[in-house]
């Protein structure tokens, strides 16, 4: 497992089964950005860990990705942040900004 890179983090881990595959998130946020972080609606740095197992093809593949949200930490658990980013995937969520955008 990777370690957690963020500062005063909150953490949040939850499974979920679909389609024959076992989805195993974790979540961490921090409201601890870093000093060069110039994206002032930013509130929080949110990190999410996600591992896929196909049980078919018995197949494992691991992501990560990062986003920044204007949610503070009284507004948002990590739990939420994270199933918020995961529905980003889908479709959209105001409240993000994925990372490398913010910084372009």
């Amino acid at each position: 497992m990777d370690k957690h890179p963020l500062l005063g983090k909150m953490e949040a881990e939850w499974i979920e089964v679909q389609d024959g595959e076992v989805w195993s998130y974790r979540v961490s946020a921090s409201p601890y950005l870093p000093q060069w972080q110039d994206v002032p609606f930013a509130q929080q740095a949110v990190r999410l860990e996600r591992w896929v197992w196909d049980k078919r093809a018995k197949e494992e593949r691991y992501s990560v990705h990062y986003a920044l949200t204007s949610l503070g930490p009284e507004q948002a658990k990590a739990r939420h942040l994270g199933e918020l980013l995961r529905r980003r995937w889908g479709g959209g969520e105001s409240a993000f900004l994925a990372a490398g955008r913010a910084l372009a």
